[in-house]
């Protein structure tokens, strides 16, 4: 790139900083009186004055050279226009990013910089618009699919002389179950969206811990149930009125223990304790699922990441546990996420309690 930019590289890079008008008008300025200073060499070096066409031939001669010295120099300083234009249009051809220079300080060099910005932050923002059609195509047939299939099993059994009350209880359970994971792809996306526009603030309040866990077994009690998974719940006697957005810390529990639910089989165990160190709350999620490897721990809180099938096939955004992250950051927390493949995993969640 600085090939393309070197004399716009050269100048920006001298002691005396110069506006990028100022660059052009200086050769302007410079050709403009490359004739003159060539017939005043002329006049000083000539021992003869009287040959005055030799004189005007001179001033043609430096008038052309002044003008196409002035003329490539000018077209060299615009090249940073051309890659500006170059680079408009091939990410809107191509979606090619392009990668335009950014440490020049002259108004060239900071419309090159926002412009290197502005196209950043367009290709996320299509990159994320497509992420949410694919979930949107996708993860959303499940749970409308499970719904779909429910219905007309119900229709089924309900034309039967004498219908199955447990198996019309199972097929309405399963419902509800669609229906929430339905309302939990709704809620991420509109999360995601939400936290683009950088409209997520928090609501802090003193709450009961013992509510927070009453909350978590009321909502998932059927889950555990029906993948026969234990369930255990406790909370130290030292964790009293904690201060903290309920919601969105409601949000990071559910969308943990949806995570540990999915990755663990039948029979196994996922448990939650409260705690409370260094005036920190402490929210400790175990389970004894399938385990994450080592090289993908660094990223499983990025999003659209984790988007692996779970033990019963169940499928999801990738966005869960980004979204516990973001909302354990605007609590000023933390994750700590320990985990071995086939062993199971533990989350630590740590918020402080100023």
């Amino acid at each position: 790139m600085k090939d393309k930019l070197f004399l716009y590289h050269f100048l920006s890079s001298l002691p005396v900083k110069l506006s990028y008008p100022a660059k052009l008008m200086v050769f302007a300025f410079l050709g403009i009186h490359i004739p003159l200073l060539a017939m005043v060499a002329y006049i000083a070096i000539s021992s003869e004055l009287s040959n005055w066409l030799e004189i005007l031939l001179v001033a043609l001669l430096a008038t052309l050279a002044g003008t196409a010295i002035t003329l490539v120099i000018i077209h060299m300083l615009l090249r940073p226009v051309r890659l500006i234009a170059d680079a408009l249009y091939k990410f809107t051809k191509n979606r090619e990013l392009p990668a335009l220079p950014t440490q020049y300080e002259d108004e060239m060099g900071k419309l090159m910089e926002q412009t290197q910005l502005s196209l950043e932050e367009i290709d996320s923002y299509l990159m994320i618009k497509n992420n949410l059609l694919s979930i949107i195509s996708h993860d959303t047939k499940t749970p409308i699919g499970s719904i779909e299939m429910s219905c007309g099993l119900m229709e089924e059994e309900l034309e039967q002389d004498q219908p199955d009350i447990e198996e019309l209880k199972e097929l309405t359970k399963l419902i509800r179950i669609s229906n929430q994971d339905q309302d939990n792809i709704i809620r991420d996306m509109i999360t995601l969206a939400r936290f683009e526009e950088k409209e997520i603030e928090l609501d802090k309040e003193v709450v009961d811990p013992e509510q927070i866990v009453k909350k978590i077994r009321s909502t998932f009690a059927l889950y555990f149930r029906q993948k026969k998974i234990d369930f255990s719940a406790s909370v130290e006697e030292n964790v009293k009125n904690l201060y903290l957005d309920k919601e969105k810390i409601q949000v990071v529990l559910n969308n943990l223990i949806q995570n540990a639910i999915k990755f663990t089989a039948s029979g196994g165990e996922v448990s939650l304790k409260l705690s409370s160190e260094n005036n920190s709350v402490i929210f400790t999620l175990s389970d004894t699922g399938t385990g994450i490897p080592e090289e993908k721990l660094s990223d499983i809180f990025e999003p659209y990441f984790g988007t692996t099938e779970g033990t019963n096939k169940e499928k999801g955004m990738g966005l869960g546990l980004w979204i516990a992250n973001t909302f354990v950051k605007l609590h000023d927390g933390s994750i700590i996420v320990e985990s071995k493949p086939g062993k199971g995993s533990v989350f630590t969640v740590i918020i402080p309690q100023n």
